[in-house]
């Protein structure tokens, strides 16, 4: 009996990692030339979204060196911030460096946000500003909840009206707080994918999700919305605006970042702007941000994806010393003051909630643009160019890819539209 248990046990393990190669590792590329390896190949897909004039869309893709079309390969798909485009995002998250290096070998795609606004650029300051429809940023109204934002966009600064909204505004104007473009981002995203696994010999067990900022904002709305079908999420600066969060109906493994000094999306009242200075008029658990938005804290949202994912939530307070911290070892623990944990008991194997942070303000991590924060009492980042370029790769990927989606579940239907709002809170 004992030997019987311990064979089915060596059975299931060896097939808990085993990949499910995608369509396209059996069938012919569609593609008249190769796609080149260990380059960034900008690619352009026809994307089923009637807010947009032009309907088709553009990402980057990278196959690493060790691609060859017959081995399946994971997936990370990273969605870039406010004012970077896909480029731009490519070169600065080291995804790609990461996949080049002994035990990395992964495909990168970055997805390229719309910049519509009949324009060359948006933005009359001259960065492009490509944006992502999430929870509620394209959505020409309030939320389920009320107002998302201060409606004194003079004192907090009033983003472009894009096209898109413009297409779906009954005057073709926008409200004071539609601040990204409203086309259907989840819609390029899921066309995105069945490109990739159908084109491409993917590992459908191993799709990845990360982001920066509102990229990442669009990350929780991915991963929460695809959690059938991704095996992780790792996201820098996420946020989720107030009355907006639905919280995904699967476990979903997650890495949420957050520098301790960020006010721009805050994780949670105190980081707030200026905080106690300024505060939400409708929700007081809200954080309010540098530009005037109300986001839930991050310790709500991700208290829910951790009861999903079953963690303990032993006196689920979230963090050191009153709650329950689980301290999460990684690679570049102490540097610059990141340190990580289970903020909310112990989890599954499969299913870690961590939530990571350090002496940073809006930016990748360990990235520190300046060398001295002395002005806002944070400590000097003192590590080497390599050291800082590199950590969210390393980070990302340390935490990603022992990550498998399991074999019993089965993708749910298609996922819903990103131009209607949700009915949960």
């Amino acid at each position: 009996m004992l030997l019987t248990l311990l064979l089915l046990t060596c059975v299931l393990n060896a097939h808990a990692s085993e990949p499910w190669p995608s369509y396209g590792c059996t069938h012919p590329s569609p593609y008249t030339a190769p796609i080149p390896v260990g380059v960034p190949n900008r690619m352009t897909i026809e994307v089923d979204d009637p807010n947009l004039f032009n309907s088709f869309r553009n990402y980057f893709l990278y196959l690493p060196p060790g691609y060859n079309g017959t081995v399946a390969l994971p997936v990370v798909y990273y969605f870039p911030s406010f004012y970077v485009d896909a480029e731009e995002a490519f070169n600065t998250n080291k995804l790609y460096w990461l996949s080049g290096q002994e035990g990395g070998n992964y495909i990168v795609v970055v997805l390229n946000g719309m910049n519509d606004c009949n324009e060359l650029n948006c933005d009359k300051g001259g960065m492009p500003t490509v944006s992502w429809n999430s929870y509620g940023a394209g959505f020409n109204g309030p939320s389920p909840a009320g107002p998302i934002c201060d409606s004194n966009r003079t004192k907090w600064g009033l983003y472009p009206c894009y096209s898109s909204c413009q297409a779906v505004s009954n005057n073709d104007t926008c409200g004071p707080c539609v601040s990204a473009s409203c086309s259907n981002d989840t819609k390029f995203f899921e066309t995105v994918k069945d490109q990739l696994n159908n084109n491409f010999c993917t590992d459908t067990r191993r799709l990845y999700v990360t982001g920066m900022s509102v990229g990442a904002m669009m990350g929780v709305k991915i991963a929460t919305l695809f959690a059938d079908v991704l095996a992780g999420a790792v996201l820098a600066a996420p946020g989720v605006m107030h009355g907006w969060w639905k919280p995904p109906t699967h476990p979903i493994p997650m890495m949420d970042i957050h520098g301790h000094f960020d006010d721009i999306i805050p994780a949670n009242v105190t980081n707030s702007h200026l905080w106690p200075k300024f505060k939400s008029p409708y929700y007081p658990e809200a954080s309010f941000s540098e530009d005037g938005f109300y986001y839930v804290p991050s310790y709500n949202w991700t208290r829910d994806i951790a009861r999903i994912n079953g963690c303990n939530m032993t006196n689920a307070d979230g963090w050191p010393p009153n709650g329950s911290w689980v301290p999460w070892k990684t690679s570049i623990d102490g540097q610059a003051g990141w340190q990580c944990g289970e903020a909310f008991g112990r989890c599954p194997t499969a299913y870690p909630l961590v939530r990571c942070t350090w002496n940073g303000l809006h930016e990748l991590p360990l990235v520190g643009k300046r060398t001295s924060y002395a002005h806002m009492h944070i400590p000097k980042n003192n590590l080497t160019h390599p050291q800082k370029v590199h950590a969210f790769a390393l980070a990302a990927w340390e935490f990603l890819s022992p990550l498998y989606r399991p074999f019993n579940t089965k993708p749910d239907a298609q996922k819903t539209e990103e131009t209607q709002p949700e009915t949960d809170l």
